[in-house]
């Protein structure tokens, strides 16, 4: 187990990875869930947080109005 956050090695490697087309969100896929982060604060803050088990690939909309996720 892993010191920092007590959870398995791996669980928390990011699986897939997409930026939306004006660069303001990015949205990280895990094992067991998606955040997506608002990349224009200070700091890369988490935005919201899904329970979404295997994603494993997502993508904005051309003009950024949705995001698909897929496992």
């Amino acid at each position: 187990l892993s010191a920092s956050n007590m959870e398995p090695p791996g669980s928390n490697d990011p699986t897939c990875v997409a930026l939306h087309p004006a660069g303001m969100t990015l949205a990280v896929g895990f094992k067991e869930k998606l955040v997506v982060f608002d990349v224009c604060a200070a700091s890369l803050l988490p935005w919201r947080t899904v329970g979404a088990k295997g994603v494993t690939v997502a993508a904005f909309s051309t003009g950024g109005s949705f995001l698909a996720v897929g496992a």
